[in-house]
Order: structure tokens, then sequence, then C-alpha cells
């Protein structure tokens, strides 16, 4: 790399880590004034208006502990002067015992009398179900449709124009890539057992500092969240709004670690994932959602003709045909070695080192996805770039170099990085 360019990346480094920084601390006063009100709005920089539970002719419920929840917002409902809700399905994971065993205080045999009475007036269908899986919804739906062909009991719908799942957690104390893979299976789930009605919406409710986007204080290191928008991203469900989580009057939280402790709401937010497929997307959704993922990888190149190398044929081929999802490339760093392939050389090699950061506009991406086309990219680059340019830590790249060097392998030194 010229020094002139160096200097030139040097500085617009300098330019972009200043404004993040910037950023962060305006973010972060920002999130540290409005989470002192459970009422205030968040800065999501969306105009899509999220539903509600009244406002839903279909609405499922889903592992509502002491089923506290669910009936401080029928009460709500009652009040009502005209709701849009024609059936509503409350579902815990636990079995009618375990609940009684979990919940010794609560009087759950109550609860569910008055639940099943419904809203009153207007024909809505209330139904309570026990042992029902977030992350197994095919299956445990499907029971509740073989009990319904039985009892007087009206048969659920197929699809919801509203799924409700308050503050999941796997059951154990820390372990949060268990609570990850929660998400990600429940999201999962929703997507093969196909419930979630098109402009339908999601609503996750998470702890502060779990969901993992801008809107969360930060509470330690950045991977430290349970990464919601990319265990959405993975089934095709994108981010519409985050927004505090205000609680009906008379919830009172518990199940804290599969216990009937109660947990701290302040700053709790309410994530409202949508479709991503734009005939399901509701309007004034964005095509990748708010707060699309973003995902980083570093790529090393041999320099193998320093008389012919320019720095900007990598800039240029990382950035031609991929701005969908190209949200910068830096330079990173280099040094001299000597290959561990002794058939590329047997002297000092100069490594450059290249950043990549990936956020697509056009749609959700998991990291499985994103290293797909990172992968990809690498190809091109490694196509390109030959004989000037070696991609390192590939046995492609390094079995093309040498085919077209005419050079002969040695038995063993192929596919060594």
């Amino acid at each position: 790399m010229t020094t002139r360019t160096r200097n030139k990346v040097t500085i617009a480094l300098l330019v972009s880590g200043l404004a993040g920084y910037l950023w962060y601390r305006h973010r972060k006063r920002s999130n540290k004034s409005s989470s002192s009100s459970s009422t205030s709005s968040t800065s999501s920089n969306s105009t899509f208006e999220p539903t509600t539970v009244a406002n839903s002719k279909r609405v499922l419920i889903l592992g509502d502990g002491n089923l506290s929840w669910s009936l401080a917002t029928l009460r709500q409902l009652r009040t009502h002067y005209y709701i849009h809700t024609e059936h509503l399905l409350i579902t815990t994971f636990d079995s009618l015992d375990e609940l009684h065993e979990r919940y010794p205080n609560d009087p759950i045999d109550e609860i569910i009398v008055e639940l099943n009475k419904g809203v009153g007036s207007g024909g809505t269908v209330v139904q309570v179900s026990h042992q029902v899986d977030a992350t197994n919804l095919t299956t445990s739906l499907a029971k509740l449709h073989e009990q319904a062909t039985t009892t007087t009991d009206t048969t659920p719908p197929n699809q919801f124009d509203l799924i409700v799942f308050n503050f999941p957690h796997w059951g154990g104390r820390g372990y949060i890539q268990r609570n990850r893979k929660l998400l990600l299976n429940f999201f999962t789930s929703v997507k093969k057992s196909n419930i979630l009605a098109p402009q339908g919406e999601i609503h996750l409710a998470l702890k502060q500092g779990q969901g993992g986007t801008p809107v969360d204080i930060d509470l330690g290191t950045p991977g430290n969240t349970w990464k919601s928008v990319e265990a959405a991203a993975t089934s095709l469900y994108i981010l519409g709004d985050v927004r505090p989580f205000v609680p009906p009057k008379g919830y009172y939280c518990s199940g804290r670690r599969g216990t009937e402790k109660s947990f701290w709401l302040g700053g709790a937010l309410n994530h409202v994932f949508v479709h991503a497929d734009e005939e399901k997307r509701p309007p004034r959704v964005a095509p990748a959602g708010i707060y699309p993922t973003k995902f980083t990888f570093d790529v090393s190149f041999w320099i193998l003709d320093e008389k012919k190398y320019e720095d900007s044929d990598i800039l240029s081929i990382c950035v031609g045909g991929e701005v969908d999802h190209l949200l910068s490339i830096q330079y990173q760093s280099e040094h001299w070695s000597i290959p561990r392939d002794a058939l590329i050389s047997t002297s000092d090699l100069r490594s450059v080192v290249y950043r990549i950061t990936y956020q697509s506009q056009m749609g959700p991406m998991s990291r499985a996805m994103m290293v797909e086309k990172h992968d990809a990219l690498r190809l091109k680059l490694g196509l390109a770039l030959h004989p000037v340019i070696l991609v390192r830590g590939s046995t492609t790249f390094q079995e093309q170099f040498l085919e077209k060097m005419g050079r002969r392998r040695v038995q063993g030194a192929a596919g060594k990085k």
C-alpha cells in the first residue's frame, strides 16, 4: 500500500471512528433518559405502528407462566367499547399440575376459570391450553386440533395476526448460548408451522440488554446479547419496531430462571418482528427492517508481485456489484512472512489484511447467509487478482495459482493453510 493511500485510509478511519463515538455517546444518553419511564417513546427510525391485542382478530399468547399477563390483558379488553379480537388462544409451556407446583402462591385455578369466561359480549372465543412448546408449534398446535375434534371447543385457527411471547428463558442460570438457541428455535418453529398470518406481527418482550439492538443500553460487551434480530433473520423475519414494554395493569412477572421469583422489568423492550416477504410484510416496514444485522470478516492477501500491486484493485472489486450488502471495507494491517506452502514462495512475502463489514438493506441476513456472500466475494477476488495477489487461507486459490504457474505440487503440501 502506498504512503499516500495509507494516509487516506488512516484519515477515513479516524473520521469514521470519531463519528461513531459521538453517535454512541448520544445514543447512550438518549437511552438512559428514555429508560427512566416505561411509557417514553423509543427512537427506532420507524413509521410502522405495531398492532395491539384489541386490534388483532386472532391472537396467540405463548408461555404465559402464571397467566397473569393474559388475565390482565383480558380484563383490559373488557373495558373496551369495541374490539376486533375473535379468537384468543392462551398457552403455557407447563402442564396444569406443573403450574400448581411452580407457582404455589398464585391462584391458578381461579385465573383459568376467569379466563374461560372470555371477554363478555362480542363473540370473542378465549381458549386456555397447556403444554404448548413455542419451539415446536407444529406438534403442539396439531394436538390442540385433535383435542378439538373430540370436544366442544372451537378449533384454533391455522394462522394468527398477533403472536405474543413475553420474556422467554430456557429455565436455568446463565448460558447465553442456550437462550440464543431458544430464540432461534422459536422463530424456526413459527416459520415451519406457518402460523403467522400475512401482515402479522410477533411481539417478543425481552429484558434490557437481551435483544441486542442499539435501543438497548450497553450493559456489557457488544456480543453479550441474545441476538434476536439475527435469530429472526434465519427464518426470514425482520424487526419492524422496538418499543418500551408496557405491561397491562395487574400483571406481575414471575418465573425468573424457572422459579416463581419475579424479575426486574425496568427498561424492558417489546421487539416487533414481521414477515420479510414483500407480499406479507406490513406497510411502512423496510425490506431489511430496522437495525439489520452486521457481520465483519477479515481477508488476507499475499502480494505476489509488488510492482503490479495496487490496493485500489482490491477495493474496486469488493465494491463492484456488492453494494446491496457491503457496508464498509477498511485497511487493517500488514506484515511480512514466509508462506506455509513452500510452493507459493520460500522467501518473505507481504500479507495485507482488509476488514469487510456487511449489512444488507435488501432483506434479512443471518450469519450463515452472510458467510455465503462473503465466500462468493472471496472467490471473485481470487479469480480477478491472480497472479498479482493471492487470497490467503484458500486451497482452491492455491491450486489455481500453482496450475497457472506450471509448477508441480509436492504430495502433502496441498491444502495447508
